[in-house]
């Protein structure tokens, strides 16, 4: 008999253990483009997921193109948030199956935020895609309608953690309005007005606070002689001395520029998986600036 119930007992231990270990695993596989958007899922899904981010960082949204062996690892996640940047035209068709389901962040910020448009071109015009600003993530209040629509995602896929999911999501979307309210004091405070960038990933940040973004690089390209002498008269006649250009692009032409108004460059991260964080210090740096 005492055989018996001990039998019994380590059946029970390891039908439990199985059991504890099967719900350990049962994780929802999430992939991501970019590094702010591993910051925006994981606020959200805390420990009930595990996260990919494709484009690694100090290389560009643009024109990032994973190997075989990276597309296969995210192949059969049961999420992707997209957001817009153009490496997404490549990486999405290879990776997307009958599992995948794949959730724009973008489209979950245009009906609330109009979307910004590059090389002067406005939404009547053709091609909007094209010549939308990607990005989007620069503007916290957009994030804002990010955290919403990952939670929603969540929650239709793992409804039994509906309570944990929307939690999470409130408590960050509250860091982000103090992130905001933090922006705006200390830009008010300040002297800065306006900036020049080498390329142009702050026009959402800048349309937001009230900024003015001159930016040196055209359509992609580098700037023609006429741009380059248009950005130094610009710089000289609003005493700006600092040039900022993003890490995962060439600093030459900022430099130049930088030379030419006796200042210097700084280099920007705008990709960074600590959101509120870094866009602290990248206000910090600004404002220091002047």
């Amino acid at each position: 008999m005492k055989k018996y119930i001990l039998l019994v007992i380590s059946i029970i231990i390891v039908l439990t253990g199985c059991s504890n270990k099967d719900t350990k695993e049962e994780k929802i596989n999430i992939a991501v483009s970019i590094g702010p958007e591993e910051a925006f899922v994981n606020s959200v899904v805390g420990d009930k997921g595990t996260i990919t981010t494709v484009i690694p960082s100090g290389f560009s949204p643009a024109n990032y193109q994973p190997s075989p062996k990276e597309l296969a690892k995210i192949s059969d996640a049961d999420l992707y948030f997209s957001i817009g940047v153009a490496a997404e035209n490549n990486i999405l068709p290879k990776i997307v199956n009958d599992n995948t389901n794949v959730i724009s962040l973008k489209d979950a910020t245009i009906d609330k935020y109009p979307l910004l448009y590059l090389d002067n071109h406005s939404h009547d015009d053709e091609k909007d895609d094209e010549h939308a600003d990607p990005h989007i993530w620069m503007s916290p209040k957009r994030v804002i309608s990010m955290i919403k629509a990952i939670k929603e995602s969540l929650c239709d896929i793992d409804p039994d953690n509906k309570e944990y999911y929307s939690t999470n999501a409130d408590e960050y979307i509250d860091e982000l309005e103090e992130l905001d309210k933090y922006i705006i004091e200390t830009i008010n405070n300040s002297k800065f007005k306006n900036f020049i960038i080498y390329h142009p990933s702050l026009g959402y940040f800048a349309n937001d606070y009230g900024l003015e973004m001159v930016v040196i690089e055209e359509d992609g390209k580098n700037a023609t002689i006429e741009t380059i002498t248009k950005v130094i008269n610009f710089a000289n006649e609003h005493d700006i001395k600092v040039v900022f250009y993003q890490q995962e692009f060439d600093s030459k032409q900022a430099n130049v520029i930088a030379e030419e108004i006796n200042g210097k460059v700084i280099s920007l991260d705008i990709l960074s998986k600590d959101y509120i964080n870094n866009f602290k210090k990248l206000v910090d740096t600004f404002v220091s600036s002047y």
